[in-house]
């Protein structure tokens, strides 16, 4: 019987197991997710406190419509609780707006009131017409960094539309508002938000590419508006409400473009951080509860 050669026999090469190789697949273009589901509320609101307020420069019992302006403001904020379970874009959209109709607009009132309700200004008034629009320029700041903190959200043009009326609010309603009766002080602020919540929609209906030039023009044709009604009015009010008046419009407009909305936050950053203080480090991402449920557009 014959025996081949030692060592002949089959033997088993042992190999390590080989990793696979995953080849990432093609990066998919990000796009954000905009306004869906909360671009609904945002029209409802914006056309709901603009029909109030229009509709108190004609009826005579305002201080019913004023209450109606803060239970608006009040749901706002109330729906905006993680109670409610809405989603993220949702609540965060309710917090601005509960902030711009409660707390802007109502200041914005007033400032405009102290202006034109004196021909002279005395050392007093001029200091409460500076305070209330160093306040307002705070306020407006801090919804600014607000939605900027939360880019993952929304698309710059998207950011642009919710940051729209609490940006030209105080600047606006001070040139518009003609005196200080309270018909002109409900047409000033009334027609802010309507036009806000015009450009809302005629940004949603717009293609992608074009929402941008949409907001742009409607802001333009809008400050135009205001200006050739109401700069005359405001020249007459003294170096006060001119000085306050312009220092909100550059800074409401400068919010509003989002290359100088980021320089200007970046700005106050660098300042805040100089100072001493220090802003809390990263950010919160959305729970699984914050999916949206329900949504029925996609906005830009």
């Amino acid at each position: 019987m014959e025996h081949g050669p030692i060592g002949e026999e089959e033997q088993t090469r042992w190999e390590p197991p080989r990793q696979r190789v995953l080849v990432p697949p093609r990066e998919a273009i990000r796009r954000s997710a905009g306004l869906r589901l909360d671009v609904g509320w945002i029209i409802a609101v914006r056309g709901g406190v603009a029909g109030v307020l229009l509709l108190g420069a004609l009826w005579p019992d305002r201080p019913v419509l004023l209450v109606l302006v803060g239970v608006i403001a009040a749901v706002c904020l109330v729906s905006s609780a993680p109670l409610f379970r809405l989603p993220l874009r949702l609540r965060l959209a309710n917090r601005i707006e509960a902030v711009t109709v409660g707390v802007v607009g109502p200041l914005a009132v007033v400032q405009a009131y102290v202006a034109s309700s004196l021909l002279e200004y005395t050392a007093g008034t001029a200091i409460v017409v500076f305070e209330i629009g160093a306040v307002l320029a705070l306020v407006m700041i801090g919804l600014a960094a607000l939605v900027e903190s939360r880019s993952d959200l929304w698309s710059p043009a998207a950011r642009t539309l919710v940051l729209w009326p609490s940006a030209l609010v105080p600047g606006t309603v001070l040139v518009g508002a003609r005196s200080a009766t309270t018909p002109d002080l409900a047409l000033a602020l009334g027609g802010t938000f309507l036009v806000a919540a015009l450009v809302t929609v005629a940004a949603r209906l717009a293609p992608l590419r074009v929402a941008p030039l949409v907001i742009v023009g409607g802001t333009a044709s809008y400050l135009v508006l205001v200006l050739a009604s109401g700069s005359g009015g405001v020249l007459e009010r003294g170096v006060p409400a001119v000085v306050v008046s312009l220092a909100q419009s550059g800074l409401g407009i400068a919010l509003l473009v989002p290359r100088l909305r980021e320089r200007v936050l970046l700005l106050i950053a660098t300042i805040a951080g100089r100072s001493g203080f220090r802003p809390v480090a990263g950010k919160r991402f959305a729970e699984e509860t914050d999916r949206d449920r329900g949504d029925f557009v996609s906005l830009l």
